[in-house]
């Protein structure tokens, strides 16, 4: 996969979907991201590919790295804010198409946050696309390593594919669409709508290891 690549098409729909939005949607709650509207995501997003082409990395992601991303940028235009992005991408996506997988988690972003504003915008799309794929694959990577550090293993299917994550051999397996899965690992569903998927063993183990961040105590239907 073409990372850099994946990252500039989905920046390219991010910014063709918010950047010509009547005020009153840029003010839209985002669902996907409580106390985030559109606007906020968009700056977000600006603000992460500055943070990581600057090294600004204090410890890792985190609700003080985010928040300070979209504060920063509060008095800003939309299209300043796009511009802003669109700017710092001519230097940062060859640096995540080098870098590859160590960097995918960017696409993982910026994909996941597409369809948050695509939700928030009842937009529905692009729900097969390359960054969705990539995506999926980073963030099952991350659940493998989470499935191993608790010295379990997880067969997961999901439309054609299929991965053995985690630590010695399955006792669990769990069959879940594409998209909803995609929406799971990046904690976009809550543990009542995971736990509808199509389990074979004890489920429970795994809710909190399923995704990369928790998953969310109400259901999101999108």
């Amino acid at each position: 996969m073409d990372f850099g690549a994946i990252y500039a098409e989905t920046r390219e729909r991010v910014a063709d979907l918010t950047r010509n939005l009547a005020a009153a949607d840029l003010e839209r709650e985002v669902p996907a991201t409580p106390g985030w509207r559109v606007c906020d995501v968009a700056a977000h997003l600006a603000g992460v590919a500055a943070d990581v082409l600057a090294g600004n990395l204090p410890g890792g992601p985190g609700e003080e790295w985010t928040a300070a991303q979209v504060e920063s940028r509060r008095a800003c235009t939309i299209g300043e804010v796009l511009d802003e992005w669109a700017d710092t991408a001519v230097e940062l996506e060859p640096k995540i198409a080098a870098a590859g997988p160590p960097m995918g988690f960017l696409v993982a972003d910026v994909a996941t946050h597409e369809q948050d504003v695509r939700g928030a915008l009842r937009q529905s799309g692009f729900r097969d696309s390359a960054g969705v794929e990539a995506a999926t694959q980073v963030m099952v990577g991350g659940v493998g390593r989470k499935l191993s550090a608790a010295n379990l293993a997880l067969r997961l299917r999901s439309g054609v594919q299929e991965w053995e994550l985690g630590e010695g051999d399955p006792a669990v397996s769990v069959s879940a669409d594409p998209f909803e899965l995609f929406r799971a690992l990046s904690g976009r569903r809550s543990i009542t709508q995971v736990a509808r998927w199509a389990w074979d063993g004890d489920p429970g183990p795994y809710f909190g290891l399923i995704s990369i961040f928790p998953l969310r105590a109400t259901d999101l239907v999108e």
